[in-house]
């Protein structure tokens, strides 16, 4: 099984592991009933504030994508300058993963 950013949810899967997990603590807490059980901490929400940011973030990524289709349209038709805007949004796009890869190598360590 993989977990984490980039793979693809999947509810049954993590079901059965959370199946499975209670499962474990059932059977150690009927073989050691001293052992105490950890409560829970309050389940963490949303804040409006965080769903907006969110919408927010995935307008901005909608409309760079569309701005990206429109240049690449145009650059089709010989535009010159569409080519050159589209070049521009390219190195962009670029140099934005490349400061994402290096911020993640950095989080890493």
């Amino acid at each position: 099984l993989l977990f984490g950013d980039g793979v693809e949810p999947d509810c049954w899967a993590a079901l059965g592991l959370y199946k499975q997990a209670a499962e474990v603590v059932a059977e150690q807490q009927q073989r050691n009933p001293q052992i105490p059980l950890l409560q829970l901490p309050p389940s963490a929400r949303l804040s409006h504030y965080t769903k907006t940011e969110h919408r927010e973030q995935q307008n901005a990524a909608g409309q760079q994508e569309d701005v990206m289709q429109y240049w690449e349209v145009q650059a089709k038709n010989d535009d010159p300058v569409a080519s050159y805007e589209l070049a521009k949004l390219i190195e962009q796009q670029q140099q934005q993963q490349q400061q994402q890869n290096a911020s993640d190598e950095a989080t890493k360590r």
